[in-house]
């Protein structure tokens, strides 16, 4: 078996325009395994569409939340340092769940 980890949404775009938007990628290669990063349109159709795996989306909420939170501290003369703020993955069966329909953006 073999994949392809695209890891950003110019990967993702780059791939797709080379397989027919991702269709292509079933009859030529049927054992690949595709996951993408970010949550464009055409992502989210290869997704859908089972032409990709999955994708990991971000979460733009908490993105601007800590920065804005480690700002704060910064400036407040606080220690401050890395932060997770948050990722999920989604395929086909779950991109319309609650939890992830709102992180994917086009």
């Amino acid at each position: 078996m073999l994949g392809i980890f695209c890891s950003n949404e110019a990967t993702v775009k780059g791939l797709l325009a080379a397989t027919n938007d991702g269709s292509a990628l079933p009859q030529q290669y049927p054992d690949l395994v595709v996951i993408g990063y970010d949550a464009g349109a055409g992502q989210k159709n290869a997704v859908r569409n089972g032409y990709f795996l999955g994708s990991i989306t971000q979460d733009p909420y908490q993105i601007g939340y800590k920065a804005v939170e480690l700002a704060v501290k910064a400036y407040k003369g606080e220690s401050v340092s890395d932060v997770d703020t948050g990722a999920k993955f989604y395929n086909a069966d779950n991109m319309d769940d609650a939890d992830i329909k709102g992180l994917l953006y086009d």
